[in-house]
């Protein structure tokens, strides 16, 4: 298990066991309210995460949901007695900091490689893990921009 300090509610671990065609399968927990469950696509990922934190109001919501149909809620009852392990293919500690902007804003490490970087957004989250699984190096918002800067002069 890795060593993150400061465990908290609004931290998820996250285990990638498997990302075929930049489809990430897998499971999730949260260490504080022991809350697991698997998925088989992000979006899967994402809403039961979301119903997560719905659940335990951390981190307080800013905007309602909204949908076009009734929200699907997902139970994952079999995992409940589930051994938590690593990922075949990456672990990521996310740490939910606010839920503002109909969006997640928060920080992220790579386990594996114990790298942090924070993010403002879902998509910029996504694009982070993108980058560890498929290889590139993850870099954060600010050394972009640094690098872009350096590579226009």
């Amino acid at each position: 298990m890795y060593n993150i300090p400061g465990y908290d509610k609004r931290y998820f671990i996250v285990n990638i066991d498997s990302y075929k065609d930049g489809v990430p399968e897998g499971r999730f927990f949260n260490p504080c309210t022991e809350d697991k469950g698997e998925f088989k696509s992000l979006v899967q990922l994402l809403v039961k995460l979301e119903q997560s934190m719905d659940a335990e109001k951390i981190p307080q919501s800013y905007n309602s949901s909204r949908s076009f149909i009734p929200l699907m809620y997902y139970s994952d009852e079999a995992l409940s007695n589930t051994e938590q392990k690593d990922g075949k293919v990456g672990n990521f500690a996310v740490k939910i900091l606010f839920r503002k902007n109909s969006s997640w804003q928060g920080k992220i490490t790579w386990l594996e490689k114990n790298q942090n970087v924070s993010f403002r957004s879902v998509f910029e989250m996504i694009m982070l893990m993108n980058s560890a699984l498929s290889g590139s190096a993850m870099v954060s918002h600010e050394e972009q921009e640094a690098l872009g800067k350096v590579a226009e002069g």
